[in-house]
């Protein structure tokens, strides 16, 4: 079982986290919110990087193993690393993947990409918000169809 994205769920302890409930890996963050391009969660007068990488009992920060991740946008980050996943499972084998991307939500980040399209969108929030849109699309896409082949 993978989890994969967001984990609201605490992590106060190890025991709070995914690896120590239930899942077999997960790869994502803990707290409300992320930006989405660095991993790192602001407030209260700190920067702390926020993306880890699980696989059982071993609770690590996600620095290395799914590709630059401190520099990959979250649906990317999130979206490839189940097709890789996927691309590994036996087929033959059960499968359960919990993989809520953190789109979207504040703050409105998206790469120049999928904000260029939506240049029509006067409000600068909402275009990035958008742009968000799109490129959670694109990775939804992209796992969908992977399930279906």
């Amino acid at each position: 079982t993978w989890a994969l994205g967001k984990w609201h769920l605490g992590f106060l302890s190890n025991d709070y986290t995914p690896t120590y409930r239930g899942y077999d890996r997960y790869v994502g963050y803990y707290s409300g919110a992320e930006q989405h391009f660095s991993h790192e969660k602001n407030g209260m007068g700190h920067n702390l990087y926020d993306l880890a990488n699980n696989t059982g009992k071993e609770v690590a920060p996600c620095l290395g193993a799914v590709g630059n991740a401190s520099a990959t946008y979250s649906s990317y980050l999130f979206g490839n690393e189940t097709l890789r996943l996927l691309d590994a499972h036996d087929p033959a084998d059960p499968l359960y993947v919990y993989l809520a991307w953190n789109n979207v939500h504040d703050p409105c980040q998206a790469p120049q990409n999928y904000i260029e399209p939506h240049q029509g969108i006067k409000d600068s929030s909402r275009r990035s918000l958008a742009a968000m849109v799109s490129a959670l699309d694109d990775q939804l896409t992209a796992v969908v169809d992977k399930l279906k082949a």
